[in-house]
C-alpha cells in the first residue's frame, strides 16, 4: 500500500484499476500487460488477496505474459481455486508453496498426500513447472530433478521470509537463470542469508529484513551461478 511505498525508497509503482476494492480486476490487465510489456520476468502473489474477481483476472494475466512467471502466496491460493489455470502453467512457471499452500494444490488436482518427493513427482506430471516446497530442506522439482537445499534455520520461518525468497528468485529470473537455476540459487541464497543473519542476531528474533540485509554476503559466498 502508501505506507509501504513511503518508507521504500527504491520501490517503483504504477496505478492501476481496482474495481474501487484496492484489488486486481480484469479491467487493469491491459494496462498491466503495458507497463510490464519489457518485463524480463515477474513475481505474483504476495499481497494479492484472495477475492473471486482476481481469480478471473490472474487468468487473463497469466495467458498472456511470456516471461518467467513466479507465484506465491495469495497466487498459489487462485491457481488452487482454478484447476485449468493450474493445469495451463508451463515450464517458464516457479511455484514456491509451503506444505498447506501444496496440500491446496494436489487437492486440486485430485491427487492424495504422498512424501513430498513423490507428491511433487506426481504434480508435475500434470503441472510442468519448477516447484519448491519450502520448509527444513526445502524441496526443489523440476523435470531436471530433485534437490534439497541445505541452508536455512527455523529463525526463518517468520513473517515475510517467503516474499523475499520470491524475489530472489525472481531476480535470478530476470537477469536470465533458467527457472530450475534460478530455483535453487535462490532457495540456496534465502538460506544463507538467513544463516548469516542468525548467526549475528540468533535464530529467535530474526525478521524478514535481516534476511535482506545478509544477502550482498550470501552472494559473496556463492560464487558463480551452475547453468
Amino acid at each position: 500500500g502508501e505506507a509501504s511505498l513511503e518508507k521504500t525508497d527504491e520501490a517503483m509503482s504504477a496505478p492501476f484499476a481496482d474495481g474501487g476494492a484496492g484489488i486486481l480486476v480484469a479491467e487493469a490487465i491491459g494496462d498491466l500487460l503495458t507497463a510490464g510489456r519489457n518485463a524480463d520476468a515477474w513475481v505474483i502473489g504476495p499481497g494479492l488477496g484472495r477475492q473471486q474477481q482476481t481469480t478471473g483476472a490472474l487468468g487473463e494475466l497469466f495467458a498472456a505474459i511470456d516471461a518467467p512467471i513466479l507465484v506465491d502466496a495469495d497466487g498459489l491460493w487462485h491457481l488452487a481455486a482454478d484447476r485449468a489455470m493450474l493445469r495451463a502453467l508451463d515450464e517458464k512457471t516457479v511455484l514456491t508453496p509451503h506444505a498447506g499452500e501444496m496440500a491446496r494444490l494436489r487437492e486440486a488436482l485430485g491427487q492424495p498426500e504422498d512424501t513430498d518427493e513423490e507428491m511433487c513427482r506426481r504434480f508435475l506430471e500434470e503441472v510442468p513447472a519448477v516447484v519448491a516446497l519450502k520448509g527444513p530442506l526445502t524441496l526443489i522439482a523440476s523435470s531436471e530433478g530433485n534437490w534439497r537445499n541445505p541452508t536455512g534455520n527455523a529463525g526463518m520461518a517468520t513473517a515475510g521470509s517467503g516474499d523475499v525468497l520470491a524475489g530472489v528468485i525472481g531476480a535470478l529470473l530476470a537477469r536470465g537463470d533458467s527457472p530450475t537455476v534460478a530455483t535453487r540459487r535462490g532457495c540456496w541464497l534465502h538460506g544463507r542469508a538467513g544463516d548469516i543473519a542468525a548467526e549475528r542476531l540468533g535464530e529467535e528474533s530474526l525478521i524478514a529484513g535481516d534476511i535482506i540485509e545478509a544477502l550482498p554476503e550470501a552472494f559473496k559466498d556463492h560464487g558463480p551461478a551452475p547453468r
